[in-house]
């Protein structure tokens, strides 16, 4: 690769809002120690250290793996219903083994303390680098990016036009969306290039978050700044140029409006606070998981374009036509305390 044909940015990715970024695995009962009823403190549990303390104290590990009496059945989000785990708390308590010979890391629990945790929770964890390095994944911020890109194309056209593409048929409108529009762009993404970001400083805890009324655990990072790098092709740069992106960015997030009072008082504080102390180079974006339905190019262009009929397609249980705006408080998530996700402030810098 030529490095002389890119024009090159650092990037700096400050959170604005917790982040979520799965990696896929889940944290089970039987890898963690957690008495949920008397402290907000998880402790994952180091197998091999667990393995030696019970050869020491003649306790047979293998043999307890086994005993209903250790077994609880718990909610699972990657298995989508519940599944039966061993509970490593009950283990670890019964045989009194010291926490601080078996702990790999420990982690603040967050949740809301008025509602009851009935079952040991799986917790979905953040997604990290074969060092155990926290990070945002390049591909993260391009999709960002390619969102804000689309819908400034798709804002061009007519009702007729958006309507027209997908012939209110769901199968379609996705066959259509991925024919005649991504893949349109999708060579142009290409000469746009982008290293993943990394964490320096930043907070995790274990944290409890909300669709409507149905819960999960995840580890989120709570404040940070990641960083890394962008390439763009210099033949590109007046198509692909960051500070068109950070004009977009603005229009986008102020064309938002909500009616959850979470999600509507954090657009109010971008347009009021944030916005107008944006330098040029400068942008605000979201990225992560919980974003919910309005913050996709296929959401906004649905709920503006096609209205309930569109959204029917989508969302076949919705048994009633809303207000106006088309909002969907179940396609969201927010954390224990009402705080909304993926919020961040991108900084970049030309690199010479």
């Amino acid at each position: 690769m030529n490095e002389n044909l890119f024009q090159k940015y650092k990037v700096e990715i400050e959170l604005l809002s917790p982040l979520f970024i799965g990696s896929g695995k889940e944290w089970y009962p039987n890898e963690y120690y957690w008495n949920k009823d008397r402290e907000n403190f998880l402790y994952l549990i180091d197998f091999e250290k667990l393995r030696e303390k019970c050869k020491e104290r003649n306790i047979d590990l293998l043999h307890s793996l086994k005993e209903e009496r250790f077994f609880e059945k718990i909610s699972s989000p990657s298995a989508k219903g519940e599944v039966k785990s061993f509970i490593l708390t009950k283990f670890i308590e019964e045989n009194k083994i010291p926490l601080s010979e078996i702990t790999e890391k420990v982690f603040e629990v967050k949740r809301d303390l008025k509602r009851a945790i009935k079952s040991f929770p799986s917790v979905r964890e953040f997604i990290k680098d074969g060092n155990g390095n926290y990070f945002i994944p390049g591909s993260s911020l391009k999709g960002c990016l390619r969102t804000l890109y689309l819908w400034e194309e798709i804002s061009k056209w007519s009702i007729e036009e958006k309507r027209h593409l997908i012939k209110f048929n769901k199968k379609k409108a996705s066959k259509d969306f991925q024919q005649n529009i991504e893949k349109k762009y999708n060579s142009l993404f290409q000469k746009i290039r982008f290293s993943d970001f990394y964490f320096k400083e930043f907070e995790v805890s274990i944290t409890q978050i909300f669709r409507g009324k149905i819960p999960q655990f995840v580890e989120i990072i709570e404040k940070g700044k990641a960083k890394g790098e962008i390439w763009i092709e210099k033949d590109y740069l007046d198509k692909l140029d960051l500070k068109k992106f950070k004009e977009i960015s603005t229009k986008f997030y102020s064309s938002k409006s909500h009616r959850n009072q979470e999600v509507k008082k954090r657009l109010e504080i971008l347009e009021t606070k944030v916005f107008p102390e944006l330098k040029d180079n400068e942008m605000v974006i979201r990225l992560g998981f919980g974003k919910g339905f309005d913050f996709t190019t296929v959401g906004d262009w649905i709920k503006k374009s096609l209205g309930f009929k569109g959204l029917k397609l989508w969302f076949p249980n919705i048994k009633q036509k809303l207000n106006t705006v088309f909002d969907f408080p179940l396609t969201y998530w927010k954390t224990y305390n009402g705080n909304s996700l993926g919020w961040a402030k991108l900084t970049f810098f030309e690199k010479t």
